[in-house]
């Protein structure tokens, strides 16, 4: 699990070791902004999207949570739960 959790780039593939050592318990994903991300996490058998800007929008130009929301939710379908967060 070092290899996952080490603060390092991840990539999608990491979640398989983590769904493995996680088991059953909800994996959710902070900070998608994206239906390109969206569509991997649905494949990777993530529980939760929080579509989340991590109140960065002003400091960094992000697209903000809100305006992204339904484009992710029409990407994932409803077999996820979500959770919206914006600063």
């Amino acid at each position: 699990m070092q290899e996952v959790f080490s603060g390092d780039a991840h990539s999608w593939e990491d979640f398989t070791e983590l769904r493995r050592a996680w088991g059953s318990k909800p994996i959710m994903l902070k900070g998608l902004l994206s239906e390109e991300d969206a569509r991997p996490a649905v494949g990777y058998r993530m529980d939760e999207i929080n579509v989340s800007d991590h109140g960065g929008r002003q400091l960094d130009g992000a697209v903000a949570s809100l305006d992204v929301v339904l484009e992710i939710v029409e990407t994932a379908g409803m077999i996820l739960r979500y959770n919206l967060t914006w600063g």
